[in-house]
């Protein structure tokens, strides 16, 4: 059901991000702000597993709907399930998620 597809979506986003993580040459340990600006699909996965999405990419913050800013470390345009979406990450202080 609808559900299982917010989740699916989710789960590949955080592949993306996974993946960008390492080509930053990030720590394991070092957590980061992630813009996401995507199909109106992928946003709403996003939103919707927001919790989820930020434990496991360790993100202080997870901004959906916006553009990566210019002084992102890395930023890169995906596809995922046939929809488009532009994710930017950038290195962050501290641990605490805020909503």
């Amino acid at each position: 059901g609808r559900e299982e597809l917010l989740e699916g979506i989710a789960r590949e986003v955080v592949r993306r991000v996974q993946a960008m993580r390492k080509e930053a040459g990030y720590h394991v340990e070092d957590y980061v702000v992630v813009w996401l600006r995507g199909d109106p699909e992928v946003e709403e996965s996003v939103k919707a597993m927001i919790d989820y999405v930020a434990r496991e990419v360790r993100a202080v913050e997870v901004r959906v709907g916006e553009e990566p800013p210019s002084d992102a470390d890395v930023a890169r345009e995906w596809e995922v399930d046939g929809e488009k979406l532009v994710i930017g990450l950038k290195r962050a202080e501290g641990p605490a998620f805020k909503r």
